[in-house]
């Protein structure tokens, strides 16, 4: 069955091979024919999406687990419950939380979805260590554009950055901040969908379909599933870190969040993926093992998931992980013929990662951006997490005077923010969330 698959997938990317050809052919001034040819190209692809859509998952029905409660019932019992926060020092852990965020997805923005050994290529190349301790001194292509023309490669670099640039993975937890700021705690899908709409220009995969969707005025329920091939992929778990900094320490809440959230774009294991994490990052605020962590989050998802499974796959295989090449090693075994930015085989690598990192913001987010795949999005959920854990007292300078106390968004009307102010909104949401009793 496996070997199938692979050759389906190997004749896929000769037709996409076979595509990018015919792209040059624009330079001979035959655009016609090109034009024609495209249109039979995304033809081709769209019928591929329906038939994809129409095919049964058989390992987790569609209509399971979908429901909040569901969910938590279906999650094993609470074993392990969070310590008092500790209001003193939490400023300070909110500002390492969002610094480590930036800071790994910035590091892995120039090799996002590239291969280790491709990684490792560029880093020799311009004389920088690997796994990389510090921002890229140089990256291929530097002048190209990225996020729909926001920025350019090279200000993902040490000496073309002035300020936090632009990403995804950024701009998601603004418009969780939005949310929570126009609509409180009590806060639905549907205000998720209407903040979306107002602010969010642009996405990809699930959101880009669900943005469509929620625009032509689809019933809210039928907004991630209408059209959507990417319900399990990593896009839901990349939007986790706003609700768990709304509610450091108590990641039942985190987690409740993160549904809301993810029903807005993801089914199954692409829900459960947002939920995990939201739950591990509120957990961060009072937790330090990374042990613990993941046991917390393993309470809020269904235990017999896969996401579940291959969690405490991980959690089994800890102890033979000595370097980033292992994790990948058994990764890639694990999950052949996975898209490499599905949400299972991602999240075991930034798990990895966090036991390889052993709480050093340097060495969690170097060793993550070295494994490949979703590299800035893996990079930055673990960011997240060892930045609460340790604050930004204890994370080097390096990783946030770039920056220069900014950080730019492609969301309307919050397109250049001061990070400090970007702090204190979000412990002013933790602060109204405890003020409630929630």
């Amino acid at each position: 069955m496996l070997s199938e698959y692979v050759d389906f997938r190997e004749a896929l990317n000769e037709v996409q091979k076979l595509y990018a050809c015919a792209l040059y052919k624009c330079e001979s001034n035959n655009r016609d024919c090109v034009e024609k040819l495209t249109l039979e190209y995304k033809a081709y692809q769209k019928n591929l999406e329906k038939r994809y859509l129409a095919i049964p998952d058989l390992s987790e029905p569609d209509d399971q687990w979908i429901n909040f409660e569901d969910i938590i019932h279906a999650a094993p019992q609470a074993t392990i419950q969070c310590h008092a926060l500790n209001e003193d020092s939490l400023p300070d852990k909110m500002t390492g939380a969002i610094i480590g965020r930036l800071s790994g997805c910035i590091l892995g923005v120039p090799v996002e979805s590239w291969s280790s050994d491709d990684i490792h290529d560029m880093a020799m190349q311009f004389g920088d260590s690997f796994p990389p301790t510090n921002y890229w001194s140089n990256v291929y292509y530097p002048s190209r554009f990225l996020h729909h023309g926001w920025a350019k490669k090279s200000e993902y670099t040490r000496l073309g950055m002035n300020e936090a640039p632009v990403d995804d993975d950024t701009g998601f937890n603004i418009l969780d901040l939005l949310v929570l700021e126009k609509y409180g705690a009590d806060f639905q899908t549907s205000d998720i969908a209407n903040i979306w709409k107002e602010h969010l220009p642009f996405a990809h995969t699930a959101e880009d379909i669900a943005l469509k969707n929620i625009k032509d005025g689809l019933p809210i329920q039928d907004i991630a599933i209408d059209g959507n091939p990417y319900t399990e992929w990593i896009g839901g778990y990349i939007r986790s870190d706003g609700w768990a900094w709304s509610c450091p320490g108590n990641p039942r809440k985190a987690a409740e969040f993160a549904w809301r959230d993810a029903f807005l774009t993801h089914r199954k294991n692409g829900m459960y993926g947002e939920i995990f994490f939201s739950a591990v990052e509120a957990a961060a605020f009072t937790e330090d093992s990374i042990d613990d962590l993941i046991k917390i989050g393993l309470q809020y998802i269904p235990q017999n998931c896969r996401l579940a499974k291959d969690v405490c796959w991980v959690l089994s295989q800890k102890n033979n992980v000595r370097t980033w090449r292992d994790a990948v090693e058994l990764v890639t075994q694990r999950f052949q013929g996975m898209a490499r930015v599905h949400t299972n085989n991602n999240a075991c690598l930034v798990l990895f990662g966090l036991f390889l990192g052993k709480k050093d913001l340097t060495k969690t987010i170097g060793t993550v951006v070295a494994m490949g795949y979703d590299t800035d999005c893996n990079a930055a959920t673990a960011g997240s997490i060892i930045g609460a854990i340790i604050g930004k007292s204890s994370i080097e300078e390096k990783w946030y005077l770039p920056f220069h106390g900014v950080v730019k968004t492609y969301i309307k009307g919050q397109e250049r923010l001061s990070i400090d102010g970007l702090s204190e909104r979000y412990l002013i949401q933790a602060n109204l969330l405890q003020q409630k009793g929630q």
